[in-house]
This record gives C-alpha cells, sequence and structure tokens, in this order.
C-alpha cells in the first residue's frame, strides 16, 4: 500500500510539472507572436496623420468664393446668405437657411423699397420654384429660387445686367461735367461753401399735422428744405405724411444745422469735397448729395468704415429713415460729444418703452442723452407721447423736419425761432 501511495505521488507530481513546462512554453510563444506594442503605436500615430491629410485635403480641395468685381452694390443680399457659385457673365449662386417663401418675400420689401421697378413676380404654390425681375436705372436682375433642400437649405440664383446704351449715355454725361476726374482728384481739398438758402414755399403746409406745424414751418423758413417742383405742374408740394429717405434726411440735416448756426462757424458741419474716398459704395463723388452724406461719415455722426463698422459698406441712401437712425443721427449735433453709456434697465427707468430689447445699443445711448434733453427732445417734439419706441418704424417729412426745430443740449442751443431772428 505504502508502495503504491508513494508511486501515485510521484505520477502526480511529473504530470504537474509538465503541465507547468507546457504552460510556460505556450505564454512565451504568445509573447513571441504578439505584435510590437511600439508597433501598434507607429499604426496609430500614422492613421491620426493620415486622418489629418484627408481633413486637409478636403479643406483645400473647398474653393473659396468671391462676389465678381462687377457684382452691383444696388443688388440687396440676405444676411449670412453663403455664396457658393459666381462668375464673370453675370450670375451668382446663394445658399440660404431661410425658406424660399421668406427669401422671395425679402428681396420683394428690399427691392421696392429701394426704389426697384418690379418687372415679373411669379411665386408658385408652397414648396415651388419663385422668380422676380426687376430694374433700377440701367440696371435688370433677375432672381431665381428653388424649392427648399435638405437641412432647410434654400439655393437660389441672382442674375444681373446692365443696359449699355443707357449706361453709355452716362458715363457720357459725367465726362461732359468732369472731363478730367483723377486731375480732379489730385487737387487739395477746399472748404465748400454753400449759398445763403431763400426760403421756399410749398402748397400744402397745411396738410402738417397740428402738432407739428409751427415746428415745421417755422424750419422751411429758414430756406434749409428744398423740394424740386412737379416737372408735370410746376407745384411744389412738401408733402409732410410722406416716409423721409435717407438721403433727405441726411441732407436736410446738416444744411439745417449749418443755417441756423451760420453765426458760429465752429459748429457747422463742413461739408465734403469731391476728391474725398468715398465711405459708401453706393455713394459716388459725383452723387449730388455726396458732400452731405459723405461729411457725416467722416465726422462719425453716421456708422460707416471710418468708424471701423466693416458692415456698413452701402448707405441705402432711397431706403426709408427709421426712427433708429433717426435717433442716431441727430444726437451727436445737439450734444457735440460722443454719446453716454447706456443700459436697457436704463431706457427702461426713463423712457419706459415696453420694446426697449428691439433696440440696438448704440440708438439706447442716444435715447438716453436725448431724454435728458427735457422739453427739447427730438422724440417729444417729432412723437409726442409714447411708450413704444418702435425702432424699425419710417419716419415722416413732418417728424423729421420737427426735429431740426432745436440743436442743442439742456438749454445750450438754438431753435429755429431764434435763427430766423439772427437772419433778419
Amino acid at each position: 500500500m505504502n508502495h503504491l501511495g508513494s508511486g501515485f505521488r510521484l505520477a502526480t507530481l511529473a504530470l504537474a510539472i509538465g503541465l507547468l513546462s507546457a504552460c510556460s512554453e505556450l505564454q512565451s510563444l504568445q509573447e513571441r507572436f504578439a505584435a510590437d506594442p511600439l508597433l501598434r503605436q507607429n499604426t496609430t500615430e500614422r492613421k491620426s496623420d493620415l486622418e489629418q491629410q484627408i481633413q486637409g485635403d478636403r479643406e483645400q480641395q473647398t474653393p473659396v468664393v468671391n462676389l465678381p468685381q462687377d457684382f452691383p452694390v444696388e443688388i440687396p443680399t440676405i444676411p449670412r446668405a453663403e455664396l457658393i457659385e459666381a462668375n464673370e457673365t453675370g450670375k451668382t449662386v446663394w445658399k440660404a437657411q431661410q425658406s424660399g417663401t421668406r427669401i422671395f418675400n425679402f428681396y420683394q420689401q428690399a427691392l421696392t423699397s429701394n426704389g426697384w421697378k418690379i418687372l415679373q413676380s411669379v411665386a408658385s404654390e408652397a414648396g415651388g420654384n419663385k422668380t422676380l425681375t426687376a430694374s433700377l436705372d440701367n440696371l435688370e436682375i433677375n432672381i431665381s429660387i428653388e424649392p427648399e433642400g435638405a437641412e432647410s437649405k434654400t439655393v437660389f440664383a441672382i442674375s444681373y445686367h446692365r443696359n449699355n446704351r443707357i449706361a453709355s449715355s452716362e458715363t457720357k454725361q459725367l465726362t461732359t461735367t468732369d472731363p478730367n476726374p483723377e486731375k480732379e482728384k489730385t487737387k487739395p481739398s477746399p472748404r465748400i461753401e454753400e449759398q445763403k438758402p431763400a426760403p421756399l414755399s410749398y402748397s400744402d403746409l397745411d396738410t402738417i399735422p397740428e402738432q407739428l406745424q409751427a415746428y415745421v414751418k417755422e424750419v422751411i423758413a429758414l430756406g434749409s428744405i428744398v423740394i424740386e417742383p412737379n416737372k408735370h405742374n410746376g407745384d411744389r408740394l412738401f408733402q409732410p405724411n410722406k416716409t423721409v429717405t435717407r438721403r433727405e434726411f441726411a441732407r436736410w440735416l446738416v444744411r439745417t444745422n449749418n443755417t441756423m448756426y451760420s453765426h458760429r462757424p465752429s459748429q457747422e458741419v463742413r461739408l465734403a469735397a469731391s476728391n474725398k474716398t468715398p465711405a459708401f459704395k453706393d455713394i459716388p463723388v459725383f452723387d449730388p448729395d455726396f458732400p452731405y452724406i459723405q461729411a457725416l461719415a467722416e465726422t462719425g455722426i453716421v456708422p460707416s468704415i471710418l468708424t471701423g463698422d466693416s458692415s456698413q459698406i452701402l448707405f441705402r441712401p432711397d431706403a426709408p429713415l427709421t426712427r433708429e437712425d433717426f435717433i442716431i443721427w441727430k444726437l451727436p449735433l445737439d450734444i457735440r460729444r460722443s454719446l453716454p453709456s447706456a443700459s436697457i434697465e436704463a431706457i427702461e427707468k426713463t423712457w419706459g418703452f415696453e420694446d426697449t430689447a428691439q433696440i440696438n445699443s448704440l440708438a439706447l445711448r442716444a435715447l438716453f442723452a436725448d431724454f435728458q434733453n427735457g422739453e427739447n427732445s427730438n422724440l417729444r417734439r417729432a412723437f409726442g407721447y409714447t411708450i413704444l419706441f418702435q425702432p424699425n418704424k419710417t419716419v415722416t417729412r413732418a417728424e423729421a423736419v420737427a426735429s431740426f426745430w432745436y440743436f442743442g443740449y439742456q438749454g445750450d442751443g438754438i431753435s429755429a425761432e431764434e435763427a430766423l431772428k439772427i437772419q433778419n
């Protein structure tokens, strides 16, 4: 029995030793054929480098599309629309997040408000193609809007061309009035003096709203508000309830300020000479209102690229003036210094407007200063009592001219009534 037990233990021990030896050889074999960790690291790094290279190639393959050099500045563009194709033959293709209907409505409104004539307007049922053809002077455009695509994006094309016959006629006329514009640019910048304005009579002043009549009539008596007579019957109409354009307001603002301060040249806005580089692409030096609009830009009253606002490259002279621009342009000529800081809370506590959150920051500053002007406030004079500012509401001619009745701040200023006494 002892011999049998001893033999059994020896056999068991031998079997265990064999198994351990086999496991050791198997582990050695696995390690021998296992992937090199350094090799795995290099492979991961190469894979990352390859992915970066592919991404870089993709970025290089996405071309940057620029507007053609001859793209007319008169054509409005959708904010944040992406230009995806352009050529020199007068066609651009865009992509926008808005629906086709919103794009169509945007262009109808923008073109109409800027003096374009709508030649054709075709809007099919929702989701269909839409086209719009319009003209302005010698420029004609066609806007074609495709159905809404993937990811709520809409593709639309703008084609444009100019009538060369009309353009040639205009060029000839400009050449006649300015035969050597380059030579003119080399001249020094003289101070432009305006002749003393003569008061004009308008046949419809009795249609001015009663609350504004006294203000408007005294400003008109200064002679700074000039409106051309009707071409057909020669009548000169003020049309007080007509919306004032940005061009008109800029011209009348400068002319009235300079007329009221004719006895104090230091308070006048110096008109810009024709050798200045235009601050706005749509107000060239030969525009009749260039001296006024350029002057407001150079003094920093009207935001432009000169004030560091790169988005203000167009003045849009024939667009309606909004209340927001009205107060931004007028207040600097009252306080004669930079606009004060102001917050939404400050405007809510002073004016109590319920739509304060809709007003931009520059207009908030102008409104705060205007409130401090008491009864000589432009808002009180032009619009009366209101708890809604309505920043995008348009301004009438009567409202605009009423604001010119007084220039000054907190008692230091001049009214149209006082200016008329000085004139006489």
